[in-house]
């Protein structure tokens, strides 16, 4: 069973393009590879409710469209910590035109380093409106 959404050319149960088995995460200084060992996704929306003069609604409107991803992965020691509006990038098993681009939301935990690797948690999205552009803004405050 497929799990197919609004995301043009991309299955992301089943019969997959995507793979799910490694990915990459572009912060300012580079592009580092790592080895993911958990993934848990939901696709999600935001919801507005617009209500009748009986006290029902009258419509519901589902917006923000998107994918949401919780992750684990392992990357080398020496990568520094990506953090919020950094790239994570699911290479797709038919090169570029199928690949799986978000963005880091939130905070990233550090689970455990060693020498030669770590292991990093956070949550990370893709919103379907914006297709494969995944450039974000953080304000200063």
């Amino acid at each position: 069973m497929a799990f197919d959404t609004a995301i043009p050319g991309y299955l992301l149960l089943g019969e997959s393009n995507v793979r799910f088995d490694t990915a990459s995460i572009t912060t300012a200084d580079l592009v580092a590879w790592g080895e993911i060992t958990k993934l848990d996704f939901a696709r999600k929306a935001d919801m507005t409710e617009l209500p009748n003069h009986l006290g029902g609604n009258l419509a519901v409107i589902l917006h923000k469209l998107r994918l949401e991803l919780d992750i684990e992965i392992i990357i080398a020691t020496d990568v520094a910590m990506p953090g919020p509006g950094d790239q994570i990038v699911f290479p797709g098993a038919d090169g570029a035109a199928s690949e799986l681009k978000g963005n880091i939301l939130g905070e990233v935990k550090l689970m455990w380093a060693n020498a030669t690797a770590k292991k990093l948690s956070f949550r990370a999205a893709r919103w379907d409106y914006m297709g494969d552009v995944t450039a974000t803004t953080i304000p200063n405050d």
